[in-house]
């Protein structure tokens, strides 16, 4: 039996963590918003899928503007995109998520929407090698390893909610849905107008793979 996660939801406990892992919450939430405003601006007759995938780039390329002149460190090794943070212990990557993504359920951990390759596979099997390793915290000082992070966001017609979660295990079909922590963000809610507020639900992300590289020093 997976291991219940420790899940952070009361404003303080998601500040706090968000810190600790060189964050804040504006900087996420600016993200989401970033995706939401980039999904927006596409429409009924761009190519299908488009909107997803602009989605994507757009929030990917938010978290390295906002990111990168605080130390951050961007790679696209093998085109596979994602941030590290200034000592390579924390990555950063944007996926889809399904119906339970930003419940706060604890019983109930949410997956991504899609099932992953191998690349991915392997950045979740060090992440566990890392856990294993440290079973009563995680190490957030500066460490040669690196703990790869997923922004998990979900649309729906309420709104769409997000978590900032820590994979601990891949399944044999490549489904993520164990995690060691989860920081479930508040709820971007749709407010029936302006340029972020569309009448259909915003298709999902687009399912990509991402490569975790170990960096030397």
């Amino acid at each position: 039996m997976s291991a219940v996660p420790r899940v952070y939801r009361e404003p303080l406990d998601i500040e706090v963590r968000l810190h600790e892992l060189g964050l804040r919450l504006d900087v996420v939430q600016d993200v989401r918003l970033s995706g939401r405003v980039g999904w927006a601006t596409c429409t009924e007759n761009d190519p299908p899928g488009h909107a997803g995938m602009h989605r994507y780039a757009v929030m990917t390329r938010e978290l390295r503007n906002i990111l990168m002149p605080e130390g951050w460190l961007k790679t696209d090794i093998s085109n596979h995109s994602m941030i590290l943070s200034p000592d390579r212990s924390v990555a950063i990557v944007v996926a889809s998520g399904n119906e339970l993504t930003g419940s706060g359920d604890e019983q109930h951990s949410p997956s991504t929407k899609y099932p992953k390759g191998p690349l991915t596979a392997a950045a979740v099997d060090q992440n566990r090698q890392q856990l294993d390793l440290f079973p009563e915290m995680l190490p957030i000082g500066p460490t040669e390893e690196t703990l790869t992070w997923v922004l998990l966001v979900r649309y729906g017609a309420e709104g769409d909610r997000a978590e900032l979660s820590l994979p601990s295990r891949i399944d044999d079909d490549g489904w993520i849905s164990d995690w060691r922590e989860r920081i479930i963000l508040p709820v971007i809610a749709w407010d029936g107008g302006g340029a972020g507020a569309r009448r259909r639900v915003p298709e999902p992300l687009p399912d990509f793979d991402i490569d975790v590289i170990r960096r030397t020093s």
